[in-house]
């Protein structure tokens, strides 16, 4: 069948903690060169963000964060989530932001006065497959960022990440994103995650998610800057993939799925020279 021969693998690409990290490691010129090359060999591409991309650096304070967005609309990003640093020149500017973005924000665990800012999930068919990516953005954000960005003028607080001290309402938000994507017929789960591996953080980390969920396939995680791959079981005892990708663009994530929607490999590449590839680009 011709409709057969024209079925084509996909690739999911991923960046997280970018911090303005544009012009250093791969870069977003070298994120864009492996984006057309994979297009090139005839993958079909996503490119998602794990948050904590607006703040780091004078680029991002200087436009409070805008000049950042404008660069990922230019990349065509797929959609982002927002990271606990993404909320430093306040939420109302996150908020701005978020408008200005050519993609959506996804996050089930953001609410406002116990009502969710964000869709918690969205589907993304390519092809035959429909990929569901979940959003969750960690609970240290209300104390890592500012906490008065998160409360009233009385001191009252506004906005959650469903945080309590056993972790139990996230998982229960995660969870319920994850089962309601899967109703409406998502095949594949991907957890786009801005959780990370600190002990500080417990018990919100993307392990205690992990160990406290089902029905996710693979965690693409940010937050803790790391580049650990790990593969460990989800609370029926099935393995899931852990992928992290460091932070200012060194390495790239990437999960490949076959046109019939079979996660192949999910893993980074990783640039460690200290020249970046856009000064080689010139």
């Amino acid at each position: 069948k011709k409709e057969d021969q024209e079925k084509k693998d996909i690739m999911i690409l991923f960046t997280s903690d970018i911090h303005c990290g544009v012009e250093d490691g791969f870069g977003l010129a070298g994120l864009y060169q492996i984006r057309e090359t994979l297009k090139k060999q005839g993958y079909e591409t996503l490119l998602v963000d794990d948050g904590d991309s607006m703040q780091g650096d004078v680029i991002g304070l200087v436009s409070k964060g805008e000049s950042i967005v404008k660069l990922m609309n230019e990349m065509d990003y797929d959609l982002a989530i927002p990271g606990n640093h993404d909320f430093d020149y306040g939420t109302e500017q996150f908020f701005k932001l978020a408008g200005e973005a050519s993609f959506p924000y996804i996050c089930c665990n953001f609410v406002k006065e116990d009502k969710l800012v964000f869709d918690p999930y969205i589907i993304k068919k390519v092809g035959n497959v429909k990929i569901g990516f979940v959003g969750v953005t960690t609970p240290c954000t209300l104390i890592t960022s500012n906490p008065a960005f998160f409360q009233n003028e009385k001191g009252d607080w506004i906005y959650g990440f469903e945080q309590d001290e056993t972790g139990k309402k996230l998982y229960t938000a995660v969870q319920k994103a994850v089962d309601d994507a899967r109703a409406e017929g998502a095949d594949l789960i991907y957890l786009v995650a801005h959780l990370g591996n600190q002990d500080e953080c417990r018990p919100w980390t993307y392990a205690d998610v992990i160990a406290n969920t089902n029905g996710i396939d693979v965690v693409l995680d940010g937050h803790s800057h790391d580049t650990d791959q790990i593969v460990m079981k989800n609370k029926d005892g099935k393995e899931v993939v852990r992928s992290a990708v460091g932070t200012k663009l060194n390495c790239i994530g990437y999960s490949h799925i076959s046109s019939e929607g079979k996660i192949l490999d999910t893993n980074i590449w990783t640039w460690d020279n200290k020249q970046s590839v856009p000064s080689l680009f010139g």
